[in-house]
């Protein structure tokens, strides 16, 4: 059975899949964010912040990116917590 990372806001992703997990105020994290919303690369989004201000953004081995409104911090503890 595939362990739940929550990642706030009643959304979860399996711990399996999180490749990375970065702040979303970095500039090369910004640029990429910027150019997957305009289509520039095919890069799926999911975007589970509900209208928060995005913290974080993560990584999936799937090739997805993830935006949280919670800190890279917080989602890294939940991930230690799931895979002891």
């Amino acid at each position: 059975m595939a362990r739940l990372v929550h990642l706030g806001l009643r959304n979860y992703v399996p711990a399996d899949r999180i490749a990375e997990c970065h702040r979303a105020d970095q500039a090369w994290v910004q640029r990429l964010v910027r150019a997957a919303k305009r289509g520039t690369p095919a890069v799926p989004i999911l975007d589970l912040t509900n209208g928060r201000r995005t913290r974080s953004v993560v990584f999936l081995a799937t090739g997805h990116l993830v935006l949280s409104a919670l800190s890279p911090e917080t989602i890294r503890n939940r991930l230690r917590a799931v895979q002891r």
